[in-house]
């Protein structure tokens, strides 16, 4: 419960977006090592659990990317 009660709507985000823009730089530093070699060993070794890198990039698109609920989070 990301806004402290259910959400009974789809998100519906904004199907474009600067990633260069200041608030998705997070998301872009979590894609880019993702789609890197650097990741296989990472994965590899235990260092990082593909559960916690899922659970990050959708914390991260949730407070980032525009979607229906960005006003309501913000508040």
């Amino acid at each position: 419960m990301l806004l402290g009660k259910p959400i009974l709507q789809k998100v519906h985000f904004e199907p474009v977006v600067d990633l260069n823009a200041s608030a998705l730089q997070g998301i872009r530093a979590l894609i880019e090592p993702a789609t890197g070699r650097e990741f296989d060993l990472l994965i590899n070794t235990g260092s990082l659990m593909p559960s916690r890198l899922r659970e990050m990039l959708v914390d991260a698109v949730l407070e980032a990317w525009p979607h229906n609920f960005t006003e309501a989070l913000q508040t």
